[in-house]
């Protein structure tokens, strides 16, 4: 079968980034999917830094926020200081709330 010149390359095999056995086919990668090598090792190195929280100051900006920020902001087309990463949009909607200026007699339908 030839493609057409607009149509990319097939994607190499991928194989060796998952941890799958040779004599594995598994094809049910929708709602259980294997992960990357790379992906099981940066959630281990996470879990690792939320299992000894006294050695992370929660004033300390991780690497991985900063990478997340700027990520962020290249997709929507925003400055990196405009994405914030809060531990919970709880937080996040709570000070968005307080800095709202209401006008009298605004209501949720105005």
């Amino acid at each position: 079968m030839a493609f057409p010149e607009s149509v990319a390359a097939p994607l190499p095999c991928q194989r060796h980034l998952f941890e799958m056995p040779a004599d594995v086919c598994y094809l049910d990668a929708a709602a259980w999917s294997p992960l990357p090598r790379v992906v099981r090792e940066a959630g281990e190195a996470g879990i690792l830094v939320k299992s000894r929280p006294w050695e992370h100051p929660r004033t300390a900006v991780p690497p991985w926020a900063e990478r997340a920020r700027r990520a962020a902001a290249r997709l929507i087309g925003a400055a990196a200081d405009e994405i914030a990463i809060v531990g919970a949009i709880s937080h996040a909607m709570a000070v968005a709330a307080r800095n709202l200026t209401l006008l009298p007699g605004w209501t949720s339908t105005s």
